[in-house]
Parts: structure tokens; sequence; C-alpha cells
């Protein structure tokens, strides 16, 4: 948060200089995600999202566990006075992935088990998810920004959430 001085124009012995704060981290909202969010009816998701907007990083991408949930508790707590459940917050975060907002950065792999020689799939990435450049952006730098969604399209070809 930043200060600005500011002159009230007002004159007393001296003239009257008063610091006002403003923020100055914004995120970038895209009209398009208007469809997306009326997909939303719970307060709840609609909370959860703000929050999540204010915490990811400068890639879009949040963690989504255990800790992050109670951070997010005692963040809405201290302002309202009321909590919300953990499978609440389960909740919302499914209908930001079904809304098309909230997207999995989560990975498997398939690796042979070299004692029995079948093949596995393991787990790589948990826990980790990214809200879609196409609705919202935290950086400033709208080349990144169109790059990751090229990036994003063509490593997504198989799948049907690039509709036009």
């Amino acid at each position: 948060m930043k200060r600005l001085k500011i002159n009230t124009g007002r004159i007393k012995s001296s003239v009257e200089v008063k610091n006002v704060p403003y923020e100055t981290k914004f995120i970038q909202r895209y009209v398009n995600v208007t469809e997306a969010v009326f997909k939303i009816s719970s307060v709840s998701t609609l909370h959860f999202l703000e929050w999540v907007l204010n915490n990811m990083n400068e890639n879009n991408v949040f963690f989504y566990n255990k800790s992050v949930r109670e951070r997010f508790i005692d963040e809405y707590y201290s302002v309202t006075d009321k909590k919300y459940s953990h499978s609440t917050l389960d909740k919302a975060m499914k209908n930001l992935q079904d809304a098309g907002i909230v997207r999995s950065c989560n990975d498997t792999e398939a690796r042979i088990d070299p004692n029995t020689g079948e093949e596995k799939i393991i787990r790589t990435r948990m826990q980790m998810y990214y809200v879609d450049y196409r609705y919202y952006f935290r950086g400033k730098n709208q080349n990144k920004r169109s790059q990751m969604i090229k990036d994003d399209y063509l490593s997504s070809q198989k799948e049907d959430r690039w509709k036009t």
C-alpha cells in the first residue's frame, strides 16, 4: 500500500498536506468471465474466488490444501465473525472448477514398478491449481498472458474446454 500526498487546499499556519493511502496491487478481470460467474449460485464460492484472486501468484497459480483452507477460514472470520467449514470450501473449489474459472495443475505419470513389472499411475504434483488466464490475470505483462493462453491451448487440445 502506498501513500499519496494531497494538498487539501486548507490553509492553517501552513498549507495542510495529508497522506492518503491507496492500493497499487491489481488483478485484471476480463468481461468474458461474466458467463462463467453467472454459473455460480453459491455465495461461499464467490467469497472463496475473491480470496483466491487476491492470493494467487503472478502466474495465477495457488495451492489448495488444509493449511490454505484454514488461512481462508481465519481471514474470513476476522472480517465477519463467521466461519466456513472445510467441506463448504471443497464444494466451492468444485464449483469454480465446474464453472471453468479454476483449473488443476495436478500431474500424474505412468511408471513401471521394477519389482512387479506392472504399470502404475503416480501422482507427481498435487494440490496445485490456477485461475484461467482468459478470465483473470494478476501480472502486468500482456504478452506473458497471451503466451500462457497459447501454451495452455496447445497442451489441452485433447480436452473439450476450448469451445468457441
